[in-house]
């Protein structure tokens, strides 16, 4: 007969001698609960599958059935530790002196071609912001490798460096900053490469180190950080022209890189990574895995998981950890896995082509200002020509426009970290590309006028700053919400992020080749830049599908797990009955027939 855990055995009597009948007075109490009646009561019950801590999909799985509710969802938490919100202005900080000063370009470009190098094209200063872009993005998956790590203060005052040198040297390269003494090839190096080299430092740096404090807001913390590269190119346009036209160029420079090195040097000491983050440590050697002898392993015993006395459970510190992995080799800094994974691969596709068309409107927009009419660069609006007698004066200087753009782009990275959190990261990020790619194509060619333009630069600026805002959180749902995804995180983003560089570099060059090449004809560069914002949206999408595909398929096999474990249970309990069934059943009966005998 089959027994079940926890049921005793039952009595077996040969049939040549019937069990005595025992009575209250002639039979002990041990030979009462060996012998007499069976108290029901006293039997243990049997373990069933709705006592047990089973997913959602395992009590689905019975049968459709279940008349359990649903487990309510955990509700999303705001970290309680201050070094949380002081590392999310730091982040804040570093966003201000990376992307922002990229965004800020076009005020540097308009300057160079109105009075450094008048005479040189326009794809030659695209180079300059193009290879900052490039310099940045390049360099992701190092960086993001490093922050795994842990090497995150070593980075912050790298970059701090190199950023206030190449801001600095660009004051002094230039000669007197007088009309026709720049240098394109110095000005190449020092803001090109320089400045981007250190700026590259701060991009990953600022949203991976946030990310790990805001597990359940993370949607929220990067739209706060990314918000900082919002501010920047409002700030440093308008401080830029105003300190131009008050000191010169040279000393408008030096401001910057005053207010830059203050802004990073405050980012160095607010800035505090969390410790329950997981690392990722990277060692020169390849290490064996240490394993404690035997006799210095700890025993359950040693470390009981409850006390007597208070009742509180005691756990074990979980480690924060992983082993290292040898800094040469190419695994370390290419994970394989994201080369496996089908959306990671559609996502950078994504983010490559929307690099591919989207800082060439940043770069031109100054210069489709000035040869529309929309605004003027110099202090005063240059005079109409005399064929055109319905010219419109113009009435803002072309960084005006810039500044705004900037300023609009703020909300929308905002805006768009709340809806992230609300409706997921993908969905928002595809739907935000593709409007930008509409707003390229359908108003930025059809704008003629001031209130065009405005309209152009308020709507664009609000959706292309979640565009260029969502990337990190958008890679996070990728990964997936557990601490061993996450923990590849830097690593992932920076993957994507220096697959996407070369695109970075070329695409400005290209839009400023075609401005070139045919008169000025603006219509090449919103159509490119509309197109390439569409695919983008496009490739999102489809990366949205095959990661709920992938979901859908872990959920399935669960699912399957669990209908295993269902019919597996659903055998114990079959086995538990019969076997409680028979015991009950010959004790029942041999009782009876003492009491028949008795009669």
């Amino acid at each position: 007969m089959l027994s079940a855990p926890g049921i005793p055995e039952p009595a077996h009597h040969s049939n040549s001698e019937p069990p005595s009948r025992a009575t209250s007075s002639d039979s002990s109490p041990s030979e009462r609960t060996q012998h007499g009646p069976v108290d029901l009561v006293a039997l243990p019950k049997p373990v069933t599958f709705t006592e047990d801590k089973k997913s959602w999909s395992q009590r689905w799985c019975s049968c459709g059935r279940s008349t359990e509710p649903k487990p309510p969802k955990q509700k999303k938490v705001w970290p309680t530790d201050w070094r949380a919100y002081t590392t999310l202005l730091g982040g804040f900080l570093l966003m201000f002196n990376s992307w922002g000063i990229v965004n800020a370009f076009g005020t540097f470009l308009s300057f160079y071609q109105e009075v450094l190098l008048p005479n040189s094209r326009l794809e030659v200063f695209n180079l300059i912001g193009s290879t900052q872009s490039f310099v940045v993005l390049s360099l992701s998956f190092i960086i993001g490798r490093l922050l795994d790590a842990g090497f995150h203060l070593p980075l912050r005052i790298i970059g701090t460096v190199l950023t206030c040198l190449g801001l600095f040297l660009l004051s002094v390269v230039n000669g007197g900053g007088m009309q026709g003494e720049g240098s394109a090839v110095l000005d190449w190096v020092v803001q090109g490469l320089v400045c981007g080299l250190g700026m590259a430092c701060f991009f990953v740096t600022s949203s991976q180190v946030v990310a790990t404090w805001f597990q359940d807001r993370k949607g929220f913390a990067i739209g706060v950080v990314a918000t900082g590269a919002s501010i920047a190119g409002l700030i440093y346009p308008i401080m830029l022209r105003f300190l131009i036209d008050s000191y010169g160029f040279n000393t408008a420079v030096r401001y910057i890189t005053l207010l830059c090195f203050l802004t990073c040097l405050l980012s160095i000491f607010l800035i505090q990574p969390n410790p329950e983050h997981k690392l990722r440590p990277l060692s020169l050697r390849k290490l064996p895995d240490y394993t404690p002898p035997p006799s210095r392993l700890p025993s359950i015993a040693e470390h009981p998981t409850t006390t007597s006395s208070s009742s509180s459970t005691i756990s074990a510190p979980q480690p924060s950890t992983s082993s290292p992995s040898p800094i040469l080799a190419l695994k370390t800094w290419l994970d394989p896995v994201a080369l496996r994974h089908p959306s990671f691969l559609l996502f950078t596709a994504a983010i490559s082509m929307m690099f591919f068309g989207f800082y060439g409107v940043f770069f031109n927009l100054e210069e489709w200002a000035a040869q529309r009419r929309v605004g003027f660069k110099g202090a005063t609006p240059p005079p109409c020509p005399a064929d055109q007698p319905d010219c419109v004066t113009p009435g803002l200087r072309t960084y005006w426009l810039l500044a705004i753009m900037n300023a609009s782009s703020s909300v929308g990275r905002l805006s768009s970290s709340y809806l992230c959190d609300r409706f997921g990261a993908l969905k928002v990020h595809s739907s935000v590309t593709i409007v930008s790619g509409v707003l390229c194509v359908a108003l930025w060619s059809t704008a003629r006028n001031l209130s065009g333009a405005i309209a152009f630069v308020v709507l664009f600026g609000a959706f292309s700053g979640s565009v260029i805002g969502l990337p990190p959180a958008s890679m996070a749902a990728i990964l997936g919400p557990g601490k061993e995804e996450q923990a590849r995180l830097g690593q992932w983003v920076g993957m994507m992020y220096t697959v996407a560089a070369p695109f970075a570099l070329t695409g400005p060059v290209i839009e400023g080749y075609f401005i070139q090449r045919y008169g000025y004809n603006f219509f090449t560069i919103q159509f490119f830049s509309g197109g390439c914002l569409l695919f983008s949206g496009a490739f999102m999408i489809l990366a949205l599908l095959v990661s709920k595909g992938e979901r859908a398929e872990r959920v399935l096999r669960e699912i399957r797990r669990g209908r295993d474990k269902v019919r597996e249970r659903k055998e114990r309990m079959g086995s538990v009955v019969s076997t409680m069934g028979s015991t009950v059943g010959s004790r029942a009966s041999s009782l009876f027939k003492g009491r028949r005998e008795e009669v």
